[in-house]
């Protein structure tokens, strides 16, 4: 059953354009990773430094293996975090049937 991992992110005021560098620069990495399916980036309209993220995944239990990785890790911690203005808030769901 498919995942998908939702976060909120904030960025620091002048960083956005860098925050955005380093996301891309991460995909790679991250396409290597068990369960991995895609991931978006949204600016927030109006939202001041504000990134909506939503990943796909074969399973919730592949997600938390990303989220325990090392490779996680040094991303969340070395590239990104000192971007941040805040801590991210994340959920994880599980998807049900579209609606269009």
């Amino acid at each position: 059953m498919a995942g998908k991992a939702m976060f909120l992110i904030r960025v620091q005021p002048g960083k956005e354009e860098e925050f955005i560098a380093h996301w891309q620069k991460e995909l790679p990495v991250l396409k290597t990773h068990k369960g991995f399916r895609a991931r978006e980036l949204i600016r927030v309209v109006q939202g001041e430094g504000a990134f909506v993220v939503l990943s796909e995944w074969d399973s919730p239990a592949d997600y938390q293996a990303w989220r325990e990785s090392a490779e996680r890790a040094r991303v969340y911690g070395e590239d990104l975090a000192p971007l941040f203005a805040g801590a991210p808030v994340t959920g994880i769901g599980e998807v049900l049937p579209r609606m269009e």
